[in-house]
């Protein structure tokens, strides 16, 4: 054996000489794959689900003049990355994540809601004075009235103002004897600027 031969088989040159290896190929992660996909699936029709009663809402409440993005888009977009919870198969949305509306006017401050009987009311409190694009007197409040389960929402039908303080609602017949979320918001006299939705919770 030569010498060169033999300093290439030397355990010196072996440790001296040693790379790394980069994996091309990983069947072991690759089956990982098809969950993903799934979980992504899978959180596409929940979302979907969760949305389409209220897309009314949202046309207004996620309304966007940026080109190529539409409120649903944007919409979608939120729900994804925010109110879906769990792990596949066990995912759901949480409500209290959910939003039917993303914007700079201010929100209700203080609101609280009671339900009694079918009847619900709804209580906020007023700034010191209104400012103006943050906070106007007759920005106009919606009251979302939401059985996640079934699938029915339901909107005052007659204006209530920022100013006013107060809403009694009466609940529509499908509504009543169910389990509703509760969630508001608001839009200024021409449907241009929104608030933040609150999530005022379940009742």
């Amino acid at each position: 054996m030569s010498n060169r031969e033999k300093r290439w088989a030397s355990p010196a040159f072996d440790m001296i000489n040693q790379l790394n290896m980069l994996m091309i190929s990983n069947k072991e992660k690759t089956q990982e794959q098809p969950n993903r996909a799934k979980s992504t699936q899978l959180g596409f029709k929940l979302v979907r689900y969760f949305l389409n009663p209220l897309n009314l809402l949202i046309q207004i409440g996620f309304a966007t003049r940026k080109k190529g993005k539409t409120a649903l888009g944007r919409a979608m977009s939120h729900h994804l990355r925010n109110a879906v919870t769990g792990e596949y198969p066990d995912m759901k949305i949480d409500p209290a994540k959910a939003k039917i509306s993303e914007g700079s006017l201010a929100p209700l401050l203080n609101a609280q809601a009671e339900r009694v009987g079918d009847c619900m009311t709804v209580k906020w409190s007023l700034p010191d004075q209104f400012i103006a694009d943050y906070s106007n007197w007759d920005d106009e409040v919606i009251l979302c009235v939401y059985d996640i389960e079934a699938g029915n929402a339901a909107v005052n039908e007659q204006q209530v103002i920022r100013k006013d303080a107060y809403m009694k609602l009466q609940l529509p017949s499908v509504l009543q004897d169910r389990p509703v979320h509760l969630y508001l918001m608001l839009h200024d006299r021409d449907k241009r600027m929104v608030s933040h939705s609150l999530y005022l919770g379940s009742f």
